[in-house]
């Protein structure tokens, strides 16, 4: 089996200094990027992916996580990876776009990732279509995840978060470390969340924080059954 090289942001060690870029146990980033765990130890036992941001835990130990941009690498790798996208090329397909695009952002709106067969590619958006030669000539190839890639021109966590939460739910590594907040505030999802799992009832949750309205409030908790669902 062919050696798969680490993605090249991760070679760049992160500093505490750094909290802007967001911190993910392995638990948090397999769960946020819904990448089950043990194919997430996996990729780093194979060098795919590897902690290279760092945070001191209560007992003062420093413990390894991952960072926001990383977790988005993660989520796009498991999405080529359903796509029967071999772990290789998929790999070799998120490099391609952060040499291309740069982190995860608003560039990335202008991303194309094309497949034909079992060859896939990064391209940009222009008004040429896309074709690859084949025997019989031109075939035109097909884009993936078109509509979550035009999205990166309003946030950057356009592949951590389903369009259907979006309106209540946002991911930015300035916030909270990064964790799922509700949009607009600082309040953690999981906070709801557990607060609910107590069997606390959702008026009562909308009571003690009023900041925060009735829909925002179920769409946040059903959230986290989401990703509750999908730690598969």
């Amino acid at each position: 089996m062919s050696k798969v090289l680490p993605f090249p942001a991760m070679h760049i060690p992160t500093t505490r200094a750094e909290a802007a870029a967001g911190f993910y146990s392995v638990s948090e980033a397999a769960r946020l990027a819904r990448v089950p765990r043990q194919r997430l130890y996996a990729w780093q036992r194979e060098g795919i992916v590897f902690p290279t941001v760092y945070a001191t835990d209560v007992d003062d130990r420093e413990v390894g996580g991952y960072t926001f941009e990383t977790l988005v690498y993660l989520r796009l790798l498991r999405m080529l990876r359903d796509q029967e996208i071999a772990l290789s090329k998929a790999v070799a397909t998120v490099q391609h776009l952060r040499e291309r695009f740069g982190p995860p952002g608003a560039g990335w709106e202008l991303a194309r990732i094309l497949v034909h067969g079992k060859d896939v590619f990064v391209d940009g958006k222009d008004d040429w279509e896309i074709t690859v030669s084949t025997r019989g000539g031109q075939k035109a190839a097909t884009e993936l995840f078109g509509e979550e890639f035009a999205e990166f021109r309003e946030r950057a966590d356009a592949l951590l978060v389903p369009r259907h939460f979006r309106s209540a739910v946002e991911i930015d590594p300035r916030i909270r470390s990064g964790h799922p907040v509700v949009r607009g505030t600082t309040l953690a999802t999981e906070v709801l969340s557990a607060i609910r799992r107590r069997g606390e009832s959702y008026r009562a949750i909308q009571a003690a924080y009023p900041h925060v309205t009735l829909p925002q409030i179920k769409r946040a908790i059903a959230f986290e059954r989401f990703l509750d669902a999908e730690a598969t």
